[in-house]
């Protein structure tokens, strides 16, 4: 079962990017904006540096208050990376909060439950489309998980 992080309260800025990383992103076709699901997934499946796809919410510090949005990032070692938002332009406007950090293997694990075995071998080859995992997903597989070891 996927662990929850006790102390996702905890805010903080990541980081800035690696120049590699952020090179081999752009040249996997990563890196756009709004696709930060899809932008970490490919950080941490393609790049033994990179341990953990981390999921949480990113807020957005504006003039009228905080509002979160769920967002998802990288961890390597004890730096967080934001392949989507680059540090060094949100001047401190971006404050992030993780609920959860997965391997690649655990990733993988919930995309290939939420598919058929045809559709997961597609998905091994990359010929089927497929979402990352967002925080419900992880929590609904969690879940499932309880029951089925109950």
């Amino acid at each position: 079962m996927i662990n929850f992080i006790r102390s996702f309260r905890k805010k903080y800025q990541p980081s800035p990017n690696p120049e590699v990383l952020l090179t081999a992103l752009d040249f996997k076709g990563a890196g756009r904006r709004n696709e930060c699901f899809l932008n970490a997934f490919v950080a941490v499946n393609r790049f033994d540096e990179v341990e953990k796809y981390v999921l949480g919410y990113v807020y957005f510090k504006s003039d009228v208050e905080s509002s979160p949005q769920e967002h998802a990032w990288v961890k390597v070692g004890d730096c967080y990376h934001d392949p989507t938002i680059q540090p060094e332009s949100q001047s401190r406007r971006f404050r992030y909060s993780p609920v959860f950090e997965l391997s690649n293997e655990e990733v993988k694990q919930i995309i290939y439950s939420q598919h058929t075995q045809e559709e997961q071998e597609l998905i091994k080859k990359g010929e089927f489309p497929f979402e990352p995992p967002t925080i419900r997903e992880v929590v609904e597989h969690n879940k499932a998980l309880q029951r089925t070891s109950r």
